[in-house]
């Protein structure tokens, strides 16, 4: 699906296979629409506005589903994390939050631009981002673990509970268990076959 938005409050969704419009979603008719962002599952959408809010709609039945106002001027740019139910946003004081839309808490802020922030996108990996703005700087932020809890995450300006590293070391700690048990019953496999191959002469003689 592709998502477009205008200086207006309609939001139009394509297939893009052929070109038609599939859904059609309204937001406040008070306010324009600065951008939208997909939920990783596809199954939602998010449009910031310029009245300060953000609102996450229900792709499956064009229904709205939540209402953010963590900003305190108008919203200039959402992006949802490529795998979890974290949003960041920016707004035009310069402004960027990372949302748990969960829980509606915001768990990190930063403001180190100097003017108002025109985009935020998340790296592919889920632990970094990075911001711009009309100052015309380019910031990025890293995700790093914060010790000595496993599942504290640090962003420059706030802190995040996201256990990416710990997952990492679970999914490596799982990959190398397989790895053993797969020589494991090569090594029976052999044993096996070993042992077929002595009995077959010995059980032809007794036939």
């Amino acid at each position: 699906m592709i998502a477009v938005a205008g200086n207006d409050p309609n939001i139009l969704i394509y297939d893009p296979r052929t070109a038609t419009v599939v859904l059609s979603l309204h937001s406040s008719p008070h306010s324009e629409i600065s951008s939208i962002s997909f939920h990783y599952t596809g199954k939602a959408l998010v449009a910031g506005s310029f009245d300060q809010s953000m609102r996450i709609y229900d792709l499956r039945n064009a229904t709205l589903l939540q209402q953010l106002i963590p900003h305190s001027s108008p919203v200039t740019q959402v992006a949802f994390h490529p795998f979890t139910d974290f949003l960041l946003s920016a707004d035009k004081e310069g402004i960027c939050r990372i949302t748990n839309v969960q829980t509606d808490e915001v768990v990190a802020w930063m403001q180190d631009h100097e003017k108002q922030v025109w985009g935020v996108t998340w790296g592919s990996s889920g632990q970094c981002f990075a911001t711009t703005g009309e100052d015309r700087q380019i910031l990025t932020y890293k995700v790093r673990p914060k010790p000595p809890d496993a599942y504290d995450y640090e962003f420059d300006g706030g802190n995040m509970l996201v256990a990416l590293n710990h997952l990492q070391n679970e999914f490596n700690q799982l990959t190398n268990t397989m790895k053993t048990l797969d020589n494991r019953l090569l090594i029976q496999e052999e044993k096996l076959q070993w042992l077929c191959d002595i009995d077959d002469p010995i059980s032809k003689r007794m036939s």
